[in-house]
């Protein structure tokens, strides 16, 4: 696949690879794969991602004007279920694609390094937002429509319109929330009480009874994630393994910002109002 710059609405993305232009550098490719396996192969991951494809709405989860004729469900029936798993065995998680920059650096990053942690932290998350736009593009005609997260719904300044809109909604259900990073340039950091931390990894929620502020990882939550990520399924334990997802903020996340106060934590620059403004845009 050629390299692409999308520049489908308000804003644009950079330079896009494919997940499938890794293949020439073997361990970080396979991380990745199994990274991604091992998150998007979770029932969580099928039934978010069986709600785009279905537009199939289960209990809880109320969407728009679907919510009368679903709203009473809890259960994907069989048919259901069966049509949902051939939907996204279509897509092939390969031929997703995620910011090019992210993923040289990924490559060019020393296995097990905190700069390889980082980014395949990162590339899971863009590629559950990618998966879910692939998906959600793959509907002819939807009237579906998630309730986006309330910080990232600006769809029309979407580079995929409300395609992205879908996308942060399910990295918030699959993964606990919108993941962001600290952007500062750790060497003009001013004397604030946000301490920088190069391998600091932040979470946006939506959930009912989740903070509404943007948290970080504890530590030991980053290296349940990671070891989640790592974990390998083997011939005599074929599933992935057991997930903790979705990570939840709890008493115990102490470092945490207010997100009408900050512009230094993102992901990309033109997701939230605040952080376009400091831009300039």
């Amino acid at each position: 696949m050629h390299d692409m710059e999308d520049t489908n609405s308000g804003h644009t993305r950079g330079l896009m690879r494919p997940i499938g232009w890794l293949a020439g550098t073997t361990k970080h490719h396979n991380a990745l794969i199994r990274a991604l396996n091992n998150v998007l192969t979770t029932d969580l991951a099928r039934r978010t991602l069986g709600q785009i494809v279905d537009s199939f709405v289960l209990y809880g989860a109320f969407f728009g004007d679907t919510r009368a004729a679903y709203g009473q469900c809890s259960e994907l029936n069989a048919d259901v279920l069966l049509k949902r798993g051939q939907s996204r065995a279509k897509v092939d998680i390969r031929t997703l694609r995620v910011d090019a920059a992210v993923l040289s650096e990924f490559c060019e990053a020393e296995i097990d390094s905190t700069i390889f942690q980082q980014k395949l932290i990162e590339l899971v998350a863009r590629a559950v937002h990618a998966m879910a736009i692939v998906l959600y593009q793959k509907v002819p005609d939807t009237t579906w429509r998630p309730d986006f997260h309330p910080w990232y719904s600006d769809s029309q300044s979407f580079p995929d319109g409300e395609a992205d809109g879908v996308g942060y909604w399910a990295e918030d259900r699959i993964l606990g929330g919108v993941v962001l990073f600290d952007r500062r340039d750790r060497d003009e950091v001013p004397n604030t009480a946000l301490e920088y931390k190069n391998d600091a990894v932040y979470f946006h929620p939506s959930a009912e009874g989740t903070s509404p502020r943007i948290y970080q990882l504890k530590d030991s939550q980053r290296q349940a994630l990671l070891d989640y990520l790592f974990g390998a399924a083997t011939p005599s334990a074929p599933e992935p393994p057991a997930t903790f997802l979705p990570i939840r903020c709890d008493s115990d996340n102490s470092i945490s910002v207010d997100p009408m106060e900050t512009t230094s934590i993102y992901r990309d620059k033109w997701e939230r109002l605040l952080t376009r403004h400091e831009q300039g845009e």
